[in-house]
């Protein structure tokens, strides 16, 4: 399960998308989509947590912008 949220301590999600790993999907794709789908709901990211899946070069340089 992928998510983002502005506050967890809100328990507020604003994106949630869940993917069957029997294919070998790679997480870190997801990662670009969910920051979009949560900026549209103008929500402000401060913060991004993941783990190593999202930290291929191109979201580290897509964070960046």
């Amino acid at each position: 399960m992928h998510v983002l949220g502005e506050s967890l301590s809100l328990e507020l999600f604003t994106d949630i998308k869940t993917s069957c790993n029997l294919r070998n999907e790679d997480d870190g794709k997801q990662l670009q989509t969910l920051v979009n789908k949560t900026i549209e709901q103008k929500i402000t990211i401060d913060e991004v947590l993941a783990d190593t899946a999202y930290s291929g070069k191109g979201n580290l340089s897509f964070l960046q912008t």
